[in-house]
C-alpha cells in the first residue's frame, strides 16, 4: 500500500496541464461521504446512498460547481471560461468560497462546513483531502509557485498553506496553523500550546 501511496502522489503532484477526470473525481467524492463500515455491497444501496450525498451534502454540492467548473476551463474553449467564471461566482457568492477553476483538487474530497475556504490558482491537492472551513491555499507575495499537497490530508480550520511548498502524504495541519515550508509523509503540524493568565479585574464579574 506504501508503493501504491508513493506512485499516486508522484503522479498527483508531476506538472500536467491536464484537467482531473470529472466522472471520475465525482465518483470518489460520493465514496469518500460514506464511511467504510456503512458501505454497501449491491448497486441499488450504493444508489440510494449516491443519492442521499448528491441531495444533501452541501460540500459535495460546491464540490461539484468546482469540478464542472475545472473540466470545462480546459475542454470547452472560450465557452469554457465563461462556464468556468460562472461556477467560480456561484461558489463565492452562495458558498463564500473561492476555489480557482484553475486549482487541481483529486477525487475523494470532502468539505464538511464549506465556508470561507479559498483554493488558489494552480494550487494541487492529492486524493482523499479533507479541507475544512476558512482554511486558506495559495501563494505567497514575492514567491513564484504554489502550494502541493499528497494525498489523504486533513487540512482543519483556519489554517494558512503559502508559497511554493510541498505537503507529503497523510499530513495533518491543525487549526490556525501557517504553514510556509516543505513537510514530509505522516506528520502531524500543531498551533502553539495554548496560554493563559488572570483575567484583568476590570473584567471580572461577581457572581450571583
Amino acid at each position: 500500500m506504501e508503493h501504491v501511496s508513493k506512485v499516486e502522489s508522484r503522479q498527483v503532484l508531476s506538472p500536467t496541464n491536464k484537467p482531473v477526470p470529472l466522472r471520475q473525481g465525482i465518483w470518489l467524492d460520493i465514496v469518500a461521504h460514506v464511511s467504510p463500515e456503512t458501505r454497501p455491497t449491491t448497486k441499488v444501496r450504493w444508489l440510494i446512498k449516491g443519492l442521499k450525498v448528491v441531495l444533501g451534502s452541501s460540500g459535495f454540492h460546491l464540490t461539484l460547481v468546482y469540478r464542472l467548473a475545472h473540466a470545462s476551463r480546459f475542454r470547452f474553449g472560450i465557452l469554457g471560461r465563461i462556464i468556468s467564471g460562472l461556477g467560480f461566482w456561484w461558489g463565492r457568492h452562495f458558498y463564500g468560497c473561492a476555489i480557482a477553476p484553475t486549482a487541481r483538487l483529486f477525487g475523494g474530497l470532502i468539505l464538511p462546513h464549506p465556508q470561507g475556504i479559498v483554493i488558489g490558482a494552480e494550487v494541487v491537492i492529492g486524493p482523499r483531502a479533507w479541507i475544512f472551513q476558512n482554511v486558506t491555499i495559495g501563494g505567497s507575495p514575492g514567491k513564484s509557485g504554489m502550494p502541493q499537497v499528497g494525498s489523504d490530508a486533513r487540512i482543519y480550520c483556519g489554517a494558512v498553506l503559502t508559497g511554493p511548498i510541498r505537503l507529503g502524504d497523510n499530513v495533518m495541519v491543525g487549526a490556525n496553523v501557517v504553514v510556509a515550508r516543505d513537510l514530509p509523509d505522516r506528520v502531524v503540524v500543531r498551533p502553539n500550546p495554548v496560554e493563559f493568565s488572570p483575567l484583568p479585574s476590570q473584567y471580572q464579574v461577581e457572581s450571583a
